[in-house]
């Protein structure tokens, strides 16, 4: 996957978002976003958009991550939907993640997609080829997390024929899905009782209890309510 590549993906993700944005009334505009419940629709909007802001003017976030993002829903609350819109065509990001030659911010758009089709009820792109190669950069979150975290052994997902090997020892997990629900499974999109419920199996391939290690693959704290998407 070459930059150029992620660049397009970026693109083509931002305009399906912004053709689902753009035609909302105040109202649902101001939806409550299930999977980010502390966010309405314009304030996911202000979220990615905040983002490429602050990257491609070379403002990068310090230690604070978390007050950086909570800046950018701030300072874009009462911004009208166009203005926000137009800022976020407008920001030129896309120098940034040619440069970084990271997927992690396709990652965050991606997600954040099908959180605004999941607060509309309604069903995104789950096909696109940002889904497809945000498998990559969700791998490499989900192996940051392991190490930081202390897992002793490895995670091994496999999605139409493709495999990963995730981690350091030897699998201790497996989990064979559909690639959109890798992407909400380790985007933290799904409850603890879903993760339960999914087909995890053992190195030997007998059924797996994830209890042990539902710390572990969490990026974020799990929902509290089932999505169901």
């Amino acid at each position: 996957m070459t930059e150029r590549d992620l660049v397009s993906q970026y693109r083509a993700t931002r305009a399906r978002i912004i053709d689902r944005v753009a035609v909302l009334d105040d109202a649902d505009s101001r939806r409550s976003v299930p999977a980010c419940p502390a966010w309405t629709i314009r304030d996911t909007l202000a979220h990615v958009t905040g983002i490429a802001a602050d990257l491609g003017a070379g403002r990068l976030p310090g230690g604070d991550t978390q007050g950086w993002i909570d800046g950018h829903v701030a300072q874009r609350k009462e911004m009208p939907v166009d203005r926000v819109v137009d800022e976020w065509r407008n920001a030129g990001v896309e120098g940034f993640i040619e440069k970084s030659g990271s997927g992690q911010l396709l990652l965050d758009v991606c997600a954040h997609e099908h959180d605004i089709c999941h607060a509309l009820g309604q069903v995104g792109d789950r096909e696109s080829d940002a889904v497809h190669t945000c498998l990559s950069a969700m791998s490499e979150l989900l192996r940051k997390d392991l190490l930081a975290k202390g897992a002793s052994a490895a995670v091994a997902l496999s999605s139409r024929g493709q495999t990963w090997t995730i981690g350091v020892g030897p699998v201790g997990l497996m989990l064979e899905a559909e690639p959109f629900e890798l992407l909400r499974i380790f985007g933290s999109r799904r409850s603890e009782r879903q993760m339960r419920a999914l087909p995890w199996q053992n190195a030997d391939g007998s059924p797996a209890d994830v209890g042990p290690w539902l710390p572990l693959l969490a990026h974020f704290p799990y929902p509290l309510a089932d999505l169901v998407e």
